[in-house]
Protein backbone atom coordinates (compact mmCIF):
# COMPACT_ATOMS: atom_id res chain seq x y z
CA UNK A 1 0.00 0.00 0.00
CA UNK A 2 2.80 2.03 0.68
CA UNK A 3 3.69 1.78 -2.55
CA UNK A 4 0.49 2.39 -4.43
CA UNK A 5 1.12 6.15 -2.17
CA UNK A 6 4.28 6.51 -3.84
CA UNK A 7 3.01 6.27 -6.90
CA UNK A 8 1.06 9.13 -6.20
CA UNK A 9 4.14 11.28 -5.35
CA UNK A 10 6.13 10.13 -8.73
CA UNK A 11 3.16 11.17 -10.78
CA UNK A 12 2.53 13.95 -9.42
CA UNK A 13 -1.30 13.38 -8.37
CA UNK A 14 -2.04 15.81 -5.97
CA UNK A 15 -0.88 19.24 -7.79
CA UNK A 16 -2.62 17.28 -10.66
CA UNK A 17 -5.97 16.87 -9.24
CA UNK A 18 -5.73 20.38 -7.16
CA UNK A 19 -5.15 22.14 -10.76
CA UNK A 20 -7.90 19.53 -12.55
CA UNK A 21 -10.60 20.92 -10.03
CA UNK A 22 -9.73 24.50 -9.84
CA UNK A 23 -10.32 24.22 -13.61
CA UNK A 24 -13.17 22.59 -13.50
CA UNK A 25 -14.44 24.69 -10.28
CA UNK A 26 -13.85 27.92 -12.35
CA UNK A 27 -15.80 26.63 -15.57
CA UNK A 28 -18.44 25.71 -13.52
CA UNK A 29 -18.76 29.21 -11.15
CA UNK A 30 -18.71 30.76 -15.01
CA UNK A 31 -21.51 28.52 -16.19
CA UNK A 32 -23.19 29.13 -13.52
CA UNK A 33 -23.13 32.93 -13.26
CA UNK A 34 -24.27 32.94 -16.96
CA UNK A 35 -27.57 30.55 -15.87
CA UNK A 36 -28.18 33.03 -13.06
CA UNK A 37 -28.05 36.17 -15.30
CA UNK A 38 -30.65 34.40 -17.39
CA UNK A 39 -32.26 32.79 -14.47
CA UNK A 40 -33.12 36.65 -13.35
CA UNK A 41 -34.63 37.75 -16.68
CA UNK A 42 -36.97 34.71 -17.23
CA UNK A 43 -38.40 34.93 -13.54
CA UNK A 44 -37.98 38.47 -12.93
CA UNK A 45 -35.46 38.48 -10.02
CA UNK A 46 -34.32 41.95 -8.94
CA UNK A 47 -31.13 40.77 -9.62
CA UNK A 48 -28.72 37.81 -8.77
CA UNK A 49 -28.21 39.27 -4.94
CA UNK A 50 -31.76 38.58 -4.97
CA UNK A 51 -32.58 36.03 -1.94
CA UNK A 52 -35.54 34.44 -4.15
CA UNK A 53 -32.91 33.52 -6.88
CA UNK A 54 -30.93 30.77 -4.26
CA UNK A 55 -33.16 27.91 -5.16
CA UNK A 56 -32.22 28.70 -8.88
CA UNK A 57 -28.29 29.19 -8.12
CA UNK A 58 -28.80 25.46 -5.92
CA UNK A 59 -30.30 24.04 -9.12
CA UNK A 60 -27.65 25.09 -11.50
CA UNK A 61 -24.57 24.24 -9.29
CA UNK A 62 -26.52 21.20 -8.68
CA UNK A 63 -26.84 20.46 -12.24
CA UNK A 64 -23.32 21.64 -13.03
CA UNK A 65 -22.03 19.27 -10.05
CA UNK A 66 -23.89 16.30 -11.58
CA UNK A 67 -22.40 16.54 -15.34
CA UNK A 68 -18.78 16.96 -13.95
CA UNK A 69 -18.60 14.50 -11.42
CA UNK A 70 -18.13 11.58 -13.79
CA UNK A 71 -15.24 13.63 -15.66
CA UNK A 72 -14.00 14.12 -12.31
CA UNK A 73 -14.48 10.25 -10.96
CA UNK A 74 -12.98 9.57 -14.08
CA UNK A 75 -9.60 11.34 -13.94
CA UNK A 76 -9.58 9.73 -10.22
CA UNK A 77 -9.83 6.51 -11.23
CA UNK A 78 -6.98 6.59 -14.10
CA UNK A 79 -4.79 8.48 -11.55
CA UNK A 80 -5.73 5.47 -8.53
CA UNK A 81 -4.80 2.88 -11.56
CA UNK A 82 -1.45 4.37 -12.71
CA UNK A 83 -0.57 4.70 -8.76
CA UNK A 84 -1.41 0.68 -8.37
CA UNK A 85 0.46 0.17 -11.70
CA UNK A 86 3.44 2.16 -10.26
CA UNK A 87 2.76 -0.44 -6.74
CA UNK A 88 2.92 -3.35 -9.02
CA UNK A 89 5.88 -2.58 -11.14
CA UNK A 90 7.97 -1.32 -8.12
CA UNK A 91 7.55 -4.09 -5.73
CA UNK A 92 7.32 -6.88 -8.22
CA UNK A 93 4.56 -8.15 -5.87
CA UNK A 94 1.07 -8.99 -7.49
CA UNK A 95 0.09 -11.77 -5.19
CA UNK A 96 0.32 -9.44 -1.80
CA UNK A 97 -1.33 -6.46 -3.43
CA UNK A 98 -4.76 -8.74 -4.77
CA UNK A 99 -4.49 -10.23 -1.47
CA UNK A 100 -4.64 -6.60 0.54
CA UNK A 101 -7.54 -5.53 -1.65
CA UNK A 102 -9.41 -8.74 -0.98
CA UNK A 103 -9.00 -8.65 2.53
CA UNK A 104 -10.04 -4.99 2.03
CA UNK A 105 -13.32 -5.89 0.21
CA UNK A 106 -13.86 -8.96 3.24
CA UNK A 107 -13.51 -6.33 5.99
CA UNK A 108 -15.23 -3.46 4.39
CA UNK A 109 -17.97 -5.35 2.87
CA UNK A 110 -16.79 -3.57 -0.34
CA UNK A 111 -18.65 -4.44 -3.39
CA UNK A 112 -16.36 -6.18 -5.74
CA UNK A 113 -17.62 -5.48 -9.49
CA UNK A 114 -20.47 -3.40 -9.20
CA UNK A 115 -22.28 -1.94 -12.13
CA UNK A 116 -20.50 -0.45 -14.82
CA UNK A 117 -22.58 2.70 -14.38
CA UNK A 118 -22.34 3.10 -10.50
CA UNK A 119 -18.62 3.19 -11.30
CA UNK A 120 -18.90 5.96 -14.16
CA UNK A 121 -20.89 7.94 -11.80
CA UNK A 122 -19.92 7.32 -8.57
CA UNK A 123 -16.27 6.24 -8.09
CA UNK A 124 -13.16 8.07 -7.54
CA UNK A 125 -11.47 4.37 -7.50
CA UNK A 126 -10.63 1.68 -9.99
CA UNK A 127 -13.75 -1.16 -8.48
CA UNK A 128 -11.74 -3.59 -6.41
CA UNK A 129 -12.32 -6.76 -8.29
CA UNK A 130 -10.78 -4.36 -10.93
CA UNK A 131 -7.63 -3.79 -8.81
CA UNK A 132 -7.47 -7.91 -8.00
CA UNK A 133 -7.89 -9.13 -11.37
CA UNK A 134 -5.12 -6.16 -12.18
CA UNK A 135 -2.76 -7.44 -9.35
CA UNK A 136 -3.55 -11.56 -10.53
CA UNK A 137 -2.17 -10.26 -14.19
CA UNK A 138 0.66 -8.74 -13.15
CA UNK A 139 2.00 -11.75 -10.89
CA UNK A 140 0.78 -14.53 -13.67
CA UNK A 141 3.17 -12.49 -15.98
Amino acid sequence: MLAHELGHHVHKDIPFLILSGTLLTTLGLFIASLALDSAVSFFSFTSVADIAAFPALMLILGAYGLLVQPLENALSRWRESMADDYALKSTGKGEAFASAFTRLANQNLGEIDPEKWVVFMFYSHPPLGERIAKAKRFASS
